[in-house]
């Protein structure tokens, strides 16, 4: 028993032994020639070897600045995948993110393929407009104005509603104009040359700091041919004189002028400067003088016009008369260098003032006619118009009737809340300079006023509280007038014309049922008895004010035919109703409309013996009191000198005896007569 287990040990001790072996054998053994049939095992390791690690956009596209609104074009470009292995190719199947149109927001593309990304910078300009064009690259010098460049990509940095402010008659710049109000971060200008050469080139801004002393580079980037360019140049400012057009003169050196188009781009970064011009220096030798031609000297001591009389006042009774400063017919601009008539101000009266008279020198004023003498206040609705406080009197010469008046107003500028938001409207906190005790005399008077200094307040409007005023602020309009040609007129053959009432533009009437404005005057529809089927009424506020122009091929004679009926439950006699000026001549009627118990009983109210001037013919009707409806106007034209008077029969003689037929002066019609004391008037009935 013991001999047999001992022979089954050592066998299987030499199993054992076998086995060991053959294992250690195989360890060692080399793998088959074809792997294929290995699992794939190997091919594992190959992949990772080869794996993608970046792309590279090795060479940019040919076209790398745009214009807004153009799409990306990719012509020229080459992608390179580069690998793990150290192996790299040219790729495509790759996609990009920008696919629309572009705009200026637009600074790099990005370039995806198999979750790697590349970038590459281009730039995205405004379309500029050509400004000038340049046959020789003979030495010269030549001058763009900044105000006849196009700036409908920008907007107004006090309104932004409005583009950049064309500031007209500052006499340091050059043509007297100049831009401001840019100060908008992504404004962009410029503007294109057009050369039949290659030449050097040197561009020069003149500019001026507006608030505060300014690096150019860091607040303005300049491209010449989509390119940056830098300049180094600094804009001084001196918080003394608060100059806003103190002009520098800021080189951009070595440039090329390219054959074909070339384009001058400024984006605003920041904050702006105000431009005068650029000069283009080309092939500059460093001994050019600028052409300052058309920068003008101060006005001194310009007389004040002869300015018009805006209205006529007929009685001392307490009243207030109200004129815009910015109404285009009221004051008297044209002894000024610089105003800004400002849109969309909505804090000032009728929502426009008037700015940018700081001047020394400018004059501007008004004058209005009186049949009474009178006692009244004069008020001013003023604010800054710098920022700083300013003492109305140092900086404004306020005459009346040749006598100087002083207001003793001091206005005051929100500093803070000015340095807190430039943005804010300061510029409009209204205060009212007034002046008591004056005298309106009977006959002409005018108001005068002087800028003192390169300052002066903004304006909303004058006032005049006759006798103390009253509540109720009526605006008396100017007679000259500008409204939309509603008539032309192409011969003077005899011919009806007829303009509907409800065609006009009654923008500057309010209703009588809302007198605040907010609701224009009624169209009334259907009136089937009117012409047309419509008519205009609720036009009864003091005040309220319309008309048209008609356009005219030739002179002729004109009856104008008002078709009216009575706005209120009675008689109206138009002439007490309204006040009727033909081309700057007042008009009388003479015709009461009667009252039958409907708002549109209508009358053909006849003014005849007018003249149809060739050229442009204004009717300005302003509403005196409570007003006629309207159905339209008719416009009977004849030839020129076909008109007969047409009078009335004042005496029926009924037989040859012996009698004595009295007429009366007053009776007659006097309407083809003017008063010599007020011509344009009819002769008076004392």
């Amino acid at each position: 028993m013991l001999k047999r287990c001992k022979k089954w040990l050592l066998s299987g001790m030499a199993v054992c032994l076998v086995l060991f072996m053959a294992v250690f054998a195989c360890v060692g053994c080399a793998p088959p020639a074809d792997n294929s049939s290995a699992g794939g095992s190997g091919g594992g390791s190959s992949q990772e070897e080869t794996a993608l690690q970046r792309i590279v956009v090795t060479t940019k596209p040919a076209k790398t600045t745009y214009v807004v609104g153009e799409k990306l074009d990719l012509t020229g470009m080459v992608v390179t995948a580069y690998y793990t292995d150290g192996t790299s190719e040219a790729i495509t199947g790759y996609t990009v993110d920008k696919t629309g149109e572009l705009t200026r927001e637009d600074k790099a593309v990005t370039v995806s393929y198999q979750g790697k990304i590349a970038m590459f910078p281009i730039t995205v300009v405004i379309a500029v407009g050509k400004a000038l064009d340049i046959e020789t690259a003979d030495n010269a010098v030549y001058r763009i104005e900044a105000e006849s460049l196009d700036y409908s990509n920008c907007v107004n940095s006090t309104d932004q509603t409005q583009p950049p402010a064309i500031e007209a008659g500052i006499a340091s710049a050059s043509g007297q104009q100049s831009i401001g109000g840019l100060s908008v971060v992504g404004n962009s200008f410029g503007f294109a040359v057009e050369s039949k050469v290659e030449a050097e080139l040197t561009i020069v801004a003149r500019l001026a700091a507006v608030a505060a002393e300014q690096e150019l580079d860091s607040t303005v980037s300049v491209l010449w041919n989509g390119e940056s360019q830098y300049s180094g140049g600094v804009l001084p400012w001196d918080d003394a004189t608060r100059n806003f057009y103190n002009w520098q003169n800021i080189y951009f050196t070595g440039l090329t002028l390219e054959e074909g188009t070339n384009e001058l781009v400024l984006e605003i970064l920041s904050s702006a400067p105000n431009v005068d011009c650029f000069w283009l220096i080309v092939s500059p030798t460093g001994e050019e003088e600028l052409p300052l031609d058309g920068v003008a000297e101060k006005p001194e001591g310009n007389e004040p016009s002869e300015y018009a009389s805006l209205f006529n006042i007929t009685s001392n009774a307490a009243q207030s008369y109200r004129i815009e400063a910015e109404s285009p017919y009221g004051v008297d601009y044209t002894n000024c260098w610089t105003t800004a008539r400002d849109e969309g101000t909505t804090t000032a009266s009728g929502g426009l003032c008037r700015s940018a008279l700081g001047t020394e020198g400018n004059q501007f004023g008004f004058a209005i006619d009186s049949e009474t003498e009178a006692t009244f206040s004069l008020r001013m609705r003023v604010c800054c118009g710098n920022p700083v406080d300013q003492a109305l009197d140092e900086i404004l010469k306020i005459t009346w009737n040749g006598v100087e008046i002083k207001t003793g107003c001091v206005l005051d500028f929100p500093t803070e809340e000015w340095e807190a938001d430039p943005a804010a409207p300061v510029w409009f906190l209204w205060q009212d300079a007034t002046v008591d005790g004056l005298t309106l005399r009977q006959g002409r008077n005018e108001l005068n006023i002087q800028v003192l200094t390169d300052s002066a307040p903004n304006i909303d409007y004058f006032q005049l509280d006759v006798a103390g005023g009253s509540e109720e602020v009526i605006f008396v309009p100017p007679i000259a007038a500008a409204y939309d040609t509603f008539l032309t007129v192409e011969n003077a053959e005899e011919h009806r014309y007829t303009v509907e009432a409800e065609a006009l533009d009654f923008s500057d009437c309010v209703n009588s049922t809302d007198p605040t404005g907010t609701m224009p005057p009624a169209i009334e529809a259907p009136a089937t008895e009117t012409s047309g089927g419509k008519s205009v009424g609720g036009l009864s506020t003091p005040g309220n004010r319309f008309g048209l122009t008609v356009e005219s091929a030739a002179e002729a004679d004109l009856t104008l035919v008002l078709v009216l009926s009575s706005g209120t439950h009675g008689e109206q006699a138009v002439d007490d109703c309204w006040k009727i000026v033909w081309n700057d001549t007042q008009v009388v009627t003479g015709h009461t409309l009667a009252w039958n118990g409907t708002w549109h009983q209508w009358e053909e109210v006849r003014i005849e013996g007018l003249k149809l001037n060739a050229g442009k013919n204004v009717l300005d009707i302003t509403v005196l009191a409570a007003s006629p409806n309207v159905d339209c106007f008719y416009f009977d034209v004849a030839p020129a000198g076909s008109y007969t008077p047409s009078y009335g029969t004042f005496v029926n003689v009924e037989s040859a005896e012996h009698a004595v037929y009295t007429v009366e002066a007053e009776a007659l019609d006097w309407s083809g007569c003017d008063s010599s004391n007020n011509p344009g008037q009819q002769p008076n009935k004392e």
